[in-house]
């Protein structure tokens, strides 16, 4: 009976999904690897948060109200609530909302099941310590805004970094938020701050990370950036891998853990020069 109810309430999510228009599909086969979306793209952000949500890609209340706080229209000039990636400039693009659904769902499944378990945890137990965020590749800012509203939707103090190594991009990044009604207060008492920097060796001065998230892919995990991975906390970061897949890293006291999640397709973590030569899968 407990088997036949998860397989009905599986078909209706899938009807649902099918009715709606939005679906993303993976093949975790090595030798077919696809994504085929089926957009939930709105002609508000209001519309294209519920559209989301009817779908499943957003589950909670805390990423609901998040994503529905950091309006796409203060970070992506053209299409902003299309459900696809868009050009900012600089050889970069915003990810596509499913995708910053799914990530925002695994910080907020992992803040919520391990922040207070102790040494394990995804924070100290010292009440007034920040969850400490690193958000690699930050881009049009848009990531960064989301983790601390996500995190302020668990009543959670948080410190969001974003490094990006396009000067010019961090700059807009800064201007986006500021125009951002609801965020503009994070970078005013320094919840969030931005910085020029090559992401992949992370911002020492503000380890260790109780999450990192890395918007580009890599061949293996950026060692400076698991130095800095906090014991107990977790990063999301894309891997090649006979096909590209979004993996979730867990660092424990004595190994560090790795789970396969699903195909995606983002560019490389690459220099400043190779990436003014393509757009660069990064929010």
């Amino acid at each position: 009976m407990a088997t036949r109810t998860r397989l009905l309430r599986l078909l209706r999510t899938f009807v649902r999904t099918l009715s709606a228009g939005c679906l993303t599909i993976h093949c975790n086969s090595p030798k077919f690897f696809t994504t085929m979306s089926w957009t939930c793209s709105a002609s508000s952000h209001s519309r294209l948060v519920q559209n989301l949500r009817n779908t499943a890609l957003i589950r909670t209340d805390e990423v609901f109200e998040a994503f529905l706080q950091t309006d796409r229209r203060f970070y992506c000039p053209d299409s902003p609530y299309q459900d696809a990636p868009q050009y900012i400039g600089f050889g970069a693009t915003i990810s596509a909302p499913h995708m910053h659904a799914i990530m925002l769902e695994y910080i907020s499944e992992n803040v919520g099941r391990d922040f207070d378990s102790g040494p394990t945890g995804l924070a100290d137990s010292e009440e007034s310590r920040p969850v400490r965020v690193l958000d690699v590749g930050s881009g049009s800012g848009w990531t960064v805004a989301a983790i601390a509203n996500l995190l302020a939707c668990h009543g959670l103090a948080a410190c969001v970094v974003g490094i990006d190594h396009c000067g010019p991009l961090v700059d807009q990044a800064r201007d986006n938020i500021m125009a951002d009604p609801v965020a503009y207060k994070y970078l005013e008492d320094g919840t969030i701050e931005l910085r020029v920097g090559d992401g992949r060796h992370g911002a020492p001065d503000l380890a260790p990370f109780d999450i990192i998230h890395v918007g580009a892919t890599a061949q293996s995990i950026p060692q400076p950036l698991l130095s800095q991975l906090r014991v107990g906390g977790i990063m999301l970061i894309p891997l090649q891998d006979q096909g590209q897949y979004l993996w979730l890293v867990k660092k424990t006291p004595t190994r560090v853990e790795k789970h396969r999640l699903m195909g995606v397709s983002f560019v490389p973590l690459c220099d400043i020069s190779q990436q003014l030569g393509h757009g660069s899968a990064i929010a």
